[in-house]
């Protein structure tokens, strides 16, 4: 079974959940629940507490990036009661990116290489903001940054979905 959230769905249609589902559902898992949310550390944590322990996988879809409103990895290093830690070899990496995009990489940018203690990366190989996973009280999370093309390259990665209930 398998819970969804994305957050930050303003201006757009969103496609996020019903891709996620599609490529869950192609995995074996049946997708038992979807939520959309604010970014708003209180309101995502709330979101995915509640189904911690009764969902194999929850699935987090949205701002990873560096903007002010970009609560999701605060939200579940909170929920893992972990800090964020800097990982140096992500950061050197999204600093080349970053060079290959022609954007100067200055430190605000340090922020999308910041992940709870005990998180797994999961890379982005199409933009500078990397995903990450982690099990809290029996549920994987596996947090996603969200234009959708880069949430469906990350969503494929061979470790970040590992199994199926």
């Amino acid at each position: 079974m398998s819970f969804q959230l994305t957050t930050k769905v303003e201006h757009r249609v969103n496609t996020s959940l019903q891709d996620i589902s599609r490529y869950l559902l192609k995995q074996g898992y049946k997708v038992k629940q979807q939520q959309v949310c604010s970014d708003d550390i209180h309101q995502i944590a709330t979101a995915v507490i509640r189904r911690l322990g009764q969902d194999a996988l929850i699935v987090v879809c949205g701002g990873l990036g560096l903007t002010p409103d970009d609560k999701i990895r605060e939200a579940i290093a909170r929920i893992a009661g972990q800090s964020l830690e800097i990982r140096d070899n992500i950061w050197v990496g999204i600093q080349q990116q970053l060079k290959k995009l022609g954007i100067y990489p200055d430190s605000s940018y340090q922020f999308q290489a910041m992940f709870p203690t005990s998180a797994e990366v999961i890379p982005n190989v199409v933009g500078t903001t990397p995903g990450f996973s982690l099990n809290v009280d029996g549920s994987k999370i596996v947090v996603l940054s969200d234009p959708p093309f880069q949430m469906q390259l990350m969503l494929s990665e061979k470790h970040s979905i590992s199994s199926s209930d």
